[in-house]
């Protein structure tokens, strides 16, 4: 009888038993192998997206950290001239705005104090808006005449508003004690379409008695929206300061738009001006004006 373990049939057997061993634990071994493979390259990609987008959160706060630097230097000299001017005693002031200079709005509230001066700013936008608060509709809307009817309706509400709410006797005494100025300003600047006409604007101030007015004319395609705004809010400050007659120190220049003293050639084209002109003058008044100002007993 022979013996079975060397018969073929026994070997066939044990040699596919073993190979179907070996094929399992080389099948396991590569699914481990690519399994643990894929899951370091993944691992190496999620660790690589996480220090680019750490990256760029650094990048990016550090961008938002020098442009902050940046403006508060810029707030910082817009407040200590807004601060003065909210220390002038016995003036009270309103902004009628149109076309551009909103920014204004923004130096003004961002300081306390703002009521001790400041009766209102207006921003009549629209056409009818503009012609309402007006009195009448202008010849030309971005006009010289435009920002002294602006500025007059300004100093007319000042004097509306301080007169609201009191009795005779203290409406007297309030309007009579209280000096008040309207402020104007219309001005065409960036637009959604290309403009084919100047970029400039008319600014006035008016306080019953005098009349000061500003011209300004900006070189095309030197700034966006938000930089021609930003200058014409500036020359806005910048006529308040001198109605007012507030004085700023040499460190506050960087509110200034146009130096009163840069008149010449070359410091104009450096910042960007075509055309900038300055004046003041006594104002015109009505025989109806003058009658209810007591400058006048009759109207001929």
């Amino acid at each position: 009888m022979s013996d079975s373990s060397s018969s073929p049939f026994f070997v066939l057997c044990v040699w596919g038993l073993c190979s179907t061993v070996v094929a399992r634990a080389i099948r396991v071994t590569l699914t481990t192998t690519i399994t643990s493979r894929s899951i370091t390259a993944a691992a190496r990609i999620r660790a690589l997206k996480q220090t680019t987008l750490a990256g760029r959160h650094r990048a990016r706060k550090l961008l938002l950290q020098s442009q902050s630097s940046e403006t508060s230097g810029k707030m910082d000299r817009s407040q200590a001239l807004v601060e003065k001017l909210y220390k002038v005693a016995g003036t009270k002031i309103a902004i009628a705005t149109t076309g551009s200079g909103g920014d204004a709005i923004r130096a003004l509230t961002q300081v306390p104090g703002m009521s001790q001066l400041v009766m209102e700013i207006s921003v009549p936008y629209a056409k009818e808006s503009s012609i309402e608060y007006m009195g009448g509709e202008p010849r030309k809307f971005v006009s010289e005449d435009s920002a002294i009817m602006l500025a007059k309706g300004a100093f007319e509400r000042a004097r509306l508003l301080t007169a609201l709410g009191k009795c005779s006797k203290e409406t007297v005494k309030a309007l009579t004690s209280t000096r008040f100025v309207g402020i104007g300003c219309s001005a065409a600047v960036v637009s959604s379409r290309p403009r084919r006409g100047k970029h400039h604007g008319y600014l006035a101030a008016y306080d019953g008695s005098s009349v000061w007015t500003r011209y300004v004319s900006l070189e095309k395609g030197r700034r966006d929206r938000k930089g021609e705004d930003q200058c014409f809010a500036k020359q806005i400050l910048q006529l308040a300061a001198d109605v007012l007659d507030v004085k700023q120190d040499d460190d506050e220049e960087g509110v200034l738009f146009v130096p009163p003293a840069s008149d010449d050639a070359a410091s104009m084209k450096d910042m960007g001006i075509v055309a900038y002109k300055s004046d003041r003058k006594q104002a015109k008044h009505s025989g109806l004006q003058r009658l209810s100002a007591g400058e006048a007993s009759t109207i001929l």
